[in-house]
């Protein structure tokens, strides 16, 4: 009992887990959840670790000591909004299977969902670019030639928007998002549009707002008070996705 005690208590010591999640993840959308977990024991290989995500389990063999190993969990959130993991633990049953010991991980880690995707017909307005004295006007009329920022690489992606420089620095195909001013921008008037269903326009909002930057459309919106200008770089777009997110503090 005094050997089992010892080794199952140290067994479980010294490891670390880190999640991951997407650069952008949304309601009802399936993604894949990664974990890095490290053994920081410097001498002590850990065995038959069950790692426990909420109400999923990831079975670990063994972990050697200074080993850093990677996994996936498929997953899925099914509302929008702020969402942190308050069951992350390990547990194993070595040396003896006499016991199950187990560990809380506190691992911290939260992350805004965005709403869930719904195609259907908004009130939206078009605008002149010309009218906001604030929006940047470089773009060349109808040439994809400015590059507004650099994202990783989706299934669907055209190859010829491939950054070789970016992806030879970093490992990973990164993808150019190109400025085009072929299309007039585009501004949603949240409070504008005639759905009485809240969750449901906040859904075809969304949809309406990646389905423009996906088309290389300048994209505003108008909520809350709040104006956020027409723009295709992605970090003012995800800044419209968390307020439709977070939209009466959900």
């Amino acid at each position: 009992m005094a050997v089992s005690g010892f080794f199952g208590k140290r067994n479980l010591e010294g490891i670390e887990l880190e999640i991951i999640f997407p650069a952008e993840v949304y309601a009802k959308s399936p993604f894949i959840l990664r974990i890095v977990a490290k053994n920081r024991k410097k001498f002590l290989t850990s065995f038959l670790l069950r790692l426990h995500v909420e109400d999923k389990e990831l079975l670990i063999p063994y972990i050697e000591s200074g080993e850093t190993r990677f996994f996936a969990i498929p997953w899925v959130f099914k509302k929008r909004g702020v969402y942190s993991f308050s069951k992350i633990y390990i547990s194993s049953i070595f040396p003896f299977s006499f016991f199950t010991r187990y560990r809380k991980i506190d691992n911290g880690s939260h992350i805004i969902v965005f709403p869930e995707l719904k195609k259907g017909s908004i009130g939206l307005y078009t605008v002149n670019s010309n009218s906001f004295q604030n929006y940047n006007g470089r773009l060349t009329l109808g040439i994809q030639t400015e590059i507004i920022s650099l994202r990783d690489y989706t299934y669907g992606d055209s190859p010829r928007l491939i950054h070789w420089k970016a992806s030879a620095k970093t490992e990973s195909l990164k993808i150019k998002e190109l400025g085009s001013m072929g299309f007039e921008p585009l501004v949603i008037d949240f409070h504008k549009i005639p759905i009485d269903d809240l969750e449901e326009k906040i859904k075809l909002v969304t949809y309406a707002i990646v389905e423009a930057r996906y088309n290389q459309r300048p994209i505003g919106l108008k909520i809350n008070g709040r104006f956020f200008e027409p723009t295709l770089k992605k970090v003012r777009i995800f800044e419209m996705l968390k307020e439709l997110a977070l939209y009466e503090n959900v």
